[in-house]
C-alpha cells in the first residue's frame, strides 16, 4: 500500500486540489480593485471582433498595458460558452492549476535527480512536500479560482524552464527543443510582462555564466523576432490609448529620479520579506492576508465578513519574529542554491529585481499576486533551508556511536514530519472555512436579495454593486457614465464609462479642468459618486461649469458612504444662477423668496431640478398639493428621477396616515421611505418609534430602527435594537449580522477617536 501511495502521490495531490478548488467556484462578476475586469473586457473585445481595445471606454481606445495571450485564451472560451462565462473561465483557471502542479512536480523531480549535493538536504523522499504545500496553499487555491493570469503564467514559466534545461543539454543549437523553447518563452512573456525576467535570466546564464553564446543568441534573437511585431504595435498605438505601458508607469512612478528608485527598493524589500512569510504559510498569519485578499471577488468578502481569524493581538513581536524566522529559513535555502549558479536561481533573482525596483503603489497590498508565480520555488528554498538546519544538528552531535546517532536522526526526522503536518493542517483551516462559506452561499444565492447579499460581501462592494444594478435596469444602453473604477462597472451595467477623479494610471489623479474636459468631450450623461471627496469635487465642478448642472437622480442607503447617481444636464447659465440663489434662500429659511427664484428659473429654462427644488419649498410652506404636482412635473421631465418619485411616495404615505390609517405597517413604510434615499434619519427614527407604539414586538421594526441608529451613529442604541429583533425573530440573523458587525466596528472606531480627543 505504501509503495502504491509513493508512486501515485501526485494523483492524490491533484484530487485534493480539485476537491478544494471546485467548491470555491461561483458565478459572481468581479467588481473589485483588480485586473480581472480588464482581462474580461479585453477578451470580450477580441471575441466580438473589435480588436484589442478598452471597449468599456467611449471611443474604444487601444489597450497597451496588458499582454494579449491570456485575454486571447479567455476569448476562445467566451466564444465556446458565452452564457455563464464566469464559471467557465474559473474552471479554466482550475485546469491551469492542475497543469501547474504537474509541471512543478516534473521540474523539481528532474532537478533532484540531477543534483550532486554532498548532504542532499532536499531529496526524492521529500519531493511530495512541494506539490502538497503548493496545492493546499490558500493563495494558490484562490488564484486558481479567479480570472487572473498568475496561475497560467506559473504554468508557462515552469514549462519554459523545463524546456530550457532540455535545450541546454541538447547537442545541436537548432533542434525541436529550440523551437518549443522559443514559443514557450514568447507565450510566457505575453501572458505576463514580468516574463521578461526569463529573458534576462537567459542572457545572464547562457552568455555570461555558461558562455554558450550561440545558444543564448539563438534564443534571444528568435524571441525578439516573434515579439517585435506586438511591441511595435504597442509603440505605435500608445498615443491613442488611455492606459500606459508598464515602462511608462515605471518612469512616471519614479519621476525619472534615482533617489525615488532607491527609496522604492528599500520600501519594497522591507514590505516583501513579511509577505513571503505569509505566502509560504498563510495559515499562520491570518491577520496579514485579510487586507490582501482584494484580488478576489467574493473571497475577500468571506474573509472579512464570514470567518473569524486569529490576529497578533497582544503578541505582535512574536508574530514578527516567526515571520522573520520563516523568511530567514527560505533565504538560507535560496543562497545555498544560488551559489551553484543554476538557471532557476538566476531567473528568481531577475524576477525579484523587477519587483523591487517598481514604485510601491504598483504592487500595493496585492503584492501576493506577483509572488504567486514563484511560490513553488519559495517552498523549495524553505524546505531546503529547513533540512540544511536539520542536517547541521544531525552531524554536529558529540556522541558518535552509530546506534545513538541513528536514534537521534530518527527523532529529528519525526519532529520535522510533525512540524510539516501541523503546518499543513493550519494551512487547510482557512481553505476549509472558505469552502464551507461558499457552499452555503451557492445553496442560497438564488433566493438571496441584494439586501441579504450584504452578509456575504463587504459593505463597500455592495455600495458599488447595488447602484450598478439600478443603472442597468433604469437607464438606456447608450448612456455614458463617470465612475471611480469603470471596468467592473461596465461589466455589470454594459454602459460606456469614463474615469472620475481616478485615471487608468495609478500614479496620477485628474484635476477639475481635466474632469470638466472629459464631461464635455465624452458626452457624459451621469456621474456616480461614492466618497465625500467626489461629492466635494462635483460641487466645485457645478460652480465652474456655467452651462451645465448636476442633480442627483437617486441616492442609496449605505452604512459607510452616501452613494449618489447624478444627472449631467445642460442649462441656461442665467437659470442656473437663479436656481443657486433659490438654494441660498432655502437654507436661510426664507422659502417664499426661494420659490420665487425657482419659478423665475423655470420661466427661462424649465428643468426637473428646479421643479424638485420648488416642490421642497412648497412642502416647507405646507402646500402639500402644490408640492405633489410639482414633483410630478419633475418626474414627467425626467422619468428616472428617483428622488422626485420617492418624494411623491412620501407625500402619499403621509396623507394615508393623516386620513386615519395609523398602523405599524404604515409607519414602517414611511420610515423606510425616509431612510431609503434621503438618510432623513430623524424622521425615520420618529416613524419607527411610532410604529413600535402600536406593536412593540414587531422584529422587523426593531431591525429597521437599528439600521437608522447605525446611520445616526447611535451605535449602542442600534445594537440594543438588533438584539431585540433577534430575540423576537431568530431567522433575521442573516439580515442583521452585517449591521451588528458594522455597528460594533464603528462604535470601536468612535470610542478610539473620543479617547484620542480627550487626551489632547
Amino acid at each position: 500500500m505504501l509503495k502504491f501511495i509513493k508512486k501515485r502521490y501526485l494523483v492524490f495531490i491533484l484530487l485534493l486540489f480539485i476537491l478544494m478548488s471546485v467548491p470555491l467556484v461561483n458565478s459572481d462578476l468581479p467588481f473589485l480593485n483588480t485586473d480581472s475586469p480588464f482581462y474580461l473586457i479585453l477578451a470580450q473585445s477580441i471575441s466580438s471582433g473589435q480588436g484589442y481595445k478598452d471597449i468599456y471606454y467611449p471611443g474604444n481606445p487601444f489597450n497597451v498595458e496588458f499582454p494579449f495571450f491570456y485575454p486571447f485564451i479567455l476569448a476562445l472560451f467566451l466564444k465556446i460558452y458565452p452564457e455563464n462565462y464566469v464559471v467557465f473561465l474559473k474552471l479554466l483557471s482550475i485546469l491551469f492549476g492542475i497543469g501547474s502542479l504537474i509541471v512543478v512536480h516534473i521540474f523539481f523531480s528532474n532537478r533532484i535527480k540531477r543534483q550532486t549535493i554532498k548532504l542532499k538536504p532536499f531529496n526524492n523522499y521529500y519531493l511530495p512536500l512541494i506539490a502538497l504545500f503548493t496545492c493546499t496553499n490558500l493563495w494558490f487555491v484562490s488564484f486558481s479560482t479567479s480570472i487572473l493570469p498568475e496561475i497560467p503564467y506559473l504554468f508557462f514559466s515552469f514549462v519554459s524552464l523545463i524546456l530550457l534545461n532540455k535545450y541546454e543539454k541538447s547537442s545541436k543549437g537548432l533542434d525541436r527543443y529550440f523551437l518549443f523553447t522559443v514559443f514557450s518563452l514568447t507565450i510566457t512573456f505575453f501572458t505576463r510582462s514580468i516574463g521578461l525576467a526569463l529573458i534576462m535570466a537567459i542572457v545572464v546564464y547562457f552568455i555570461i555564466v555558461k558562455r554558450k553564446y550561440k545558444k543564448g543568441c539563438y534564443l534571444i534573437g528568435s524571441w525578439l523576432f516573434l515579439s517585435l511585431p506586438w511591441l511595435i504595435r504597442t509603440l505605435l498605438v500608445s498615443p491613442l490609448a488611455i492606459s500606459n505601458s508598464y515602462i511608462s508607469q515605471f518612469i512616471g512612478g519614479h519621476k525619472e529620479s534615482v533617489v525615488n528608485i532607491l527609496k522604492a527598493i528599500i520600501w519594497n524589500i522591507t514590505h516583501y520579506w513579511q509577505l513571503i512569510s505569509t505566502l509560504l504559510l498563510p495559515g499562520l498569519f491570518f491577520s496579514k492576508f485579510t487586507r490582501e485578499m482584494s484580488c478576489f471577488p467574493f473571497l475577500r468578502g468571506l474573509i472579512n465578513k464570514r470567518t473569524e481569524y486569529y490576529t497578533p493581538g497582544a503578541f505582535p513581536v512574536l508574530f514578527i519574529l516567526l515571520a522573520f524566522i520563516i523568511f530567514g529559513v527560505a533565504l538560507i535555502g535560496f543562497v545555498y542554491h544560488l551559489k551553484k549558479r543554476k538557471l532557476a536561481e538566476i531567473y528568481i533573482l531577475c524576477y525579484l529585481s523587477i519587483i523591487c525596483i517598481f514604485p510601491p503603489w504598483f504592487f500595493g497590498e496585492s503584492g501576493n499576486r506577483f509572488f504567486m508565480p514563484i511560490l513553488p520555488f519559495m517552498l523549495f528554498y524553505f524546505f531546503t533551508g529547513l533540512f540544511l538546519l536539520v542536517n547541521f544538528f544531525k552531524f554536529g552531535m558529540t556522541d558518535t556511536r552509530k546506534e545513538q546517532e541513528k536514534t537521534n536522526n530518527k527523532i529529528l526526522g519525526r519532529i520535522g514530519l510533525i512540524i510539516c503536518f501541523v503546518a499543513l493542517i493550519i494551512n487547510l483551516i482557512p481553505v476549509g472555512r472558505l469552502i464551507r462559506a461558499n457552499l452555503k452561499y451557492l445553496i442560497n444565492y438564488r433566493h438571496l436579495s441584494l439586501e441579504e447579499r450584504k452578509d456575504y460581501y463587504p459593505s463597500w462592494f455592495m455600495d458599488r454593486f447595488m447602484p450598478a444594478c439600478w443603472i442597468k435596469n433604469n437607464t438606456s444602453p447608450d448612456t455614458i457614465f463617470m465612475h471611480d473604477y469603470p471596468p467592473p462597472f461596465y461589466l455589470v451595467t454594459g454602459r460606456k464609462t469614463v474615469y472620475f477623479t481616478e485615471t487608468p494610471c495609478p500614479e496620477r489623479k485628474m484635476d477639475l479642468v481635466e474632469i470638466a474636459s472629459n464631461i464635455r468631450q465624452k458626452g457624459v450623461n451621469c456621474i456616480v459618486t461614492i466618497m465625500s471627496e467626489e461629492e466635494k469635487m462635483l460641487r466645485q465642478l457645478n460652480q465652474q461649469m456655467d452651462d451645465m448642472i448636476f442633480f442627483p437622480l437617486v441616492r442609496f442607503e449605505s452604512t459607510d458612504e452616501l452613494i449618489k447617481i447624478y444627472k449631467v444636464s445642460k442649462i441656461n447659465p442665467q437659470a442656473k444662477m437663479l436656481n443657486q440663489k433659490g438654494i441660498n434662500w432655502y437654507y436661510k429659511g426664507n422659502f417664499k423668496k426661494a420659490s420665487e427664484q425657482f419659478k423665475r428659473a423655470i420661466e427661462i429654462d424649465a428643468h426637473p431640478l428646479e421643479y424638485f427644488n420648488l416642490g421642497q419649498c412648497y412642502e416647507r410652506e405646507n402646500l402639500i398639493k402644490e408640492a405633489f404636482f410639482t414633483y410630478k412635473k419633475a418626474v414627467k421631465m425626467e422619468s428616472s428621477y428617483g428622488l422626485a418619485k420617492d418624494k411623491i411616495n412620501i407625500l402619499k404615505q403621509q396623507e394615508r396616515i393623516k386620513n386615519g390609517l395609523c398602523s405599524p405597517k404604515e409607519y414602517l413604510k414611511l420610515g423606510r421611505l425616509y431612510l431609503k434615499n434621503y438618510k432623513a434619519v430623524y424622521q425615520a427614527i420618529y416613524c419607527f418609534k411610532k410604529a413600535l407604539e402600536f406593536d412593540s414586538n414587531h422584529a422587523i421594526i426593531h431591525y429597521e430602527l437599528g439600521r437608522a441608529y447605525v446611520i445616526d451613529e447611535a451605535y449602542n442604541d442600534a445594537l440594543r435594537e438588533f438584539e431585540t429583533a433577534l430575540k423576537l425573530e431568530p431567522d433575521l440573523k442573516y439580515k442583521i449580522k452585517h449591521y451588528i458587525r458594522v455597528a460594533k466596528q464603528k462604535k470601536k472606531e468612535k470610542d478610539i477617536s473620543y479617547l484620542g480627543r480627550s487626551r489632547l
